[in-house]
């Protein structure tokens, strides 16, 4: 899909968000930032998709649709659609659900993981070829979806680029009557297979204390104890993604008995706050 709307609007620009390790050297994790300046609009219309194309990395290739819709049904009257499309391939995914055989894109609030561990990635060419509707509303039917609240509510995508699979949010916002879809930001991961959270731009991320959490390796185990609670990754050095977890009753133990020797990064998330340690294997 060739970029072709409302790109003089877009304001974008990289930012990369590095976690230091007192004296070892630092973990890169760049993310691309895309702020819609001014929000975009798309008001529904009838028999036609009001589209806005969502390019992650800005390179002119849209890697997914944003889009509302309208039809007349013949018995429900006016129904009003908030859609998005993503590139159809056998790992491009949103973060959703079915519902009695159609799709509908999960809400999530800011500060949610959307990353490799996440178990409710819903298959985008499984309907319609690459078509999932996030809110519909329908005169005699009622409201369906959990967009159409009024309220700034984030997508969660898994997309491929040449680097490979990517992950990413958008934020929109659908009112309660879905007239129409506004579009405000979006942001990916560059490193693949490794995830964000929601709303997390790269800018001023918040950084977990480092004595709020511990680690502590035995053999090709990796324990990590810590009161709170939150979302684990273990990277390896090029970017990619080893181990996934979650800190749940103070401890988690991660096993790498098939990973080499080496330094590896553990990651912690705990409500978009977002700390990084070390780690060696022997």
């Amino acid at each position: 899909m060739n970029k072709s709307l409302l790109k003089e609007k877009l304001k974008s620009y990289s930012a990369l968000a590095t976690a230091m390790f007192g004296t070892a050297a630092a973990a890169d994790a760049q993310i691309v930032y895309t702020d819609v300046n001014p929000d975009v609009t798309l008001n529904v219309i009838n028999d036609s998709l009001n589209a806005y194309e969502v390019d992650f990395d800005n390179d002119g290739n849209a890697e997914m649709i944003v889009a509302s819709y309208g039809f007349v049904h013949p018995q429900a009257g006016q129904i009003n659609l908030s859609i998005n499309l993503i590139q159809p391939n056998n790992v491009a995914a949103l973060l959703g659900y079915d519902d009695a055989g159609y799709p509908y894109v999960s809400a999530l609030a800011s500060g949610t993981l959307v990353d490799p561990a996440a178990t409710n990635w819903y298959d985008t060419t499984a309907f319609g070829g690459s078509q999932a509707a996030n809110a519909v509303n329908a005169v005699a039917f009622g409201a369906y979806g959990q967009f159409n609240t009024g309220a700034d509510l984030y997508m969660g995508a898994r997309f491929v680029l040449a680097t490979g699979t990517h992950y990413g949010w958008v934020r929109i916002q659908v009112p309660t009557d879905v007239t129409s879809t506004m579009i405000k930001d979006y942001a990916y991961r560059t490193v693949p297979n490794m995830g964000l959270t929601t709303g997390q731009t790269g800018l001023g991320i918040a950084e977990m204390p480092a004595n709020v959490w511990y680690t502590y390796v035995n053999g090709k185990n990796v324990t990590i104890t810590s009161k709170e609670e939150g979302n684990l990754t273990i990277i390896d050095m090029t970017g990619k993604t080893v181990a996934t977890g979650k800190m749940e009753n103070g401890t988690a133990t991660m096993n790498l008995s098939d990973a080499t020797s080496g330094m590896y990064i553990v990651q912690f998330e705990n409500n978009g706050v977002m700390g990084t340690k070390k780690v060696i294997l022997n």
